[in-house]
């Protein structure tokens, strides 16, 4: 049974929307605190770039220069979105592990080395270089894999790719972690 929403449902909607980014923004916006200043322009650059997605997904379509680079082991900018407490979030450089129709499987990268608290952690791993990227190190938590829409890549942005040594530590990391197992079990 399909359920009917009433146009004035719908403007109530939207006005309750409005009213509470208004004051989610006024309750940040008031703020002197450098880092929520920051979580509140995060916060609603996402919230346009997420509204933007979904009024175009109908219309979306790969740029055809960029097709030949949605695959195993290219490096894209995600947009991941605005997260919730230790969620991964933001705008991040992943590694493309599995395509699957409009939708690919990602490693997200972080910039720098790994912490050293997870140094000797099988499932971070040391990324040196990606081809293509700003020559700083980076690395990898496999934990962090995760399945998204092709339309959250950002296709303005460079492409880098990863070469296969460091492809091969991936595949090391997520099978010493367990999810190897975990994606191929049968349910």
């Amino acid at each position: 049974m399909k359920v009917k929403i009433q146009k004035s449902e719908l403007d109530n909607i939207l006005q309750h929307t409005i009213d509470t980014v208004v004051n989610l923004k006024n309750d940040w916006g008031n703020q002197d605190d450098e880092e929520i200043i920051k979580k509140a322009v995060n916060y609603l650059e996402w919230i346009t770039l997420k509204t933007e997605l979904v009024k175009n997904e109908n219309t979306f379509t790969i740029p055809e220069e960029k097709k030949p680079f949605i695959k195993r082991s290219y490096v894209h900018w995600i947009h991941f979105g605005f997260n919730i407490g230790n969620e991964f979030g933001g705008h991040h450089p992943a590694v493309i592990l599995k395509v699957t129709g409009d939708s690919v499987f990602v490693l997200p990268l972080s910039s720098g080395k790994i912490p050293e608290k997870k140094k000797d952690k099988d499932y971070c791993v040391e990324i040196p270089h990606v081809q293509g990227l700003s020559p700083i190190p980076r690395w990898a938590n496999v934990y962090r894999i995760t399945c998204v829409s092709v339309m959250r890549i950002d296709f303005t942005s460079k492409v880098g790719r990863l070469q296969g040594k460091y492809m091969d530590k991936i595949n090391e990391a997520i099978e010493k972690s367990g999810l190897y197992r975990f994606f191929h079990k049968k349910y």
